[in-house]
């Protein structure tokens, strides 16, 4: 074999040595890229969290006719993407004009939903205590001028949060549903109640 033909050889022997270590390489290729995919789809620096605490005022409108208020507090127990589950509790009253005057304490939990554009949804389940105080000048029987009650209550609401576009801790959220009243010696009831105002981000 001429010396000619020797190097043709060694070259086309080189050429196959490339070619099979980049066909090894190619797994390795194929990880590496799907890495970077996932990277760009789901990018290290997130945005920040929803805030975990808030202050609400609102009006508490009993019966939607009977005017109050409520102050209450919120904190999120867990959160992932737009959704996070809460824990709040508050304190109201509302008033039937020459009636009577309830005031109350409310635990409630739920979930609030988030969108991007800052538009959001409210559902909460609660318990708490009511208290209601008759007028003396009413004239409908009542067993006290004072009873208790137990009340369970569910709420639907809609909102609006402006940290997303405004970046101002400020949202508002209507929201709507019905109180029980339970006590020992009456029968259980309820009414719808109105509960509008706005809430005020932590830090």
């Amino acid at each position: 074999m001429t010396h000619r033909a020797k190097e043709k050889l060694g070259k086309i022997g080189t050429l196959r040595n490339k070619n099979y270590v980049n066909l090894r390489r190619l797994p390795q290729l194929a990880i590496w890229g799907a890495l970077s995919v996932l990277l760009t789809a789901f990018p290290t620096d997130a945005q920040e969290p929803l805030p975990s605490q808030r202050l609400s005022v609102s009006y508490f409108g009993e019966s939607f006719s009977n005017p109050g208020a409520r102050i209450g507090y919120e904190g999120s127990l867990w959160q992932t993407g737009p959704f996070e589950f809460v824990v709040a509790g508050s304190l109201g009253m509302f008033v039937e004009p020459s009636a009577r005057r309830g005031f109350f304490g409310l635990v409630e939990t739920g979930g609030r939903l988030l969108t991007g554009s800052g538009l959001l949804f409210d559902l909460r389940l609660g318990a708490g205590y009511l208290n209601i105080a008759w007028d003396e000048s009413v004239s409908r029987p009542q067993p006290a001028l004072s009873t208790s009650h137990f009340m369970p209550s569910v709420m639907l609401g809609l909102g609006y949060d402006l940290r997303p576009k405004a970046g101002l801790p400020v949202g508002i959220l209507v929201r709507s549903g019905m109180i029980g009243r339970y006590s020992s010696d009456d029968f259980f009831d309820g009414a719808y109640v109105l509960d509008a105002g706005l809430f005020f981000s932590l830090k």
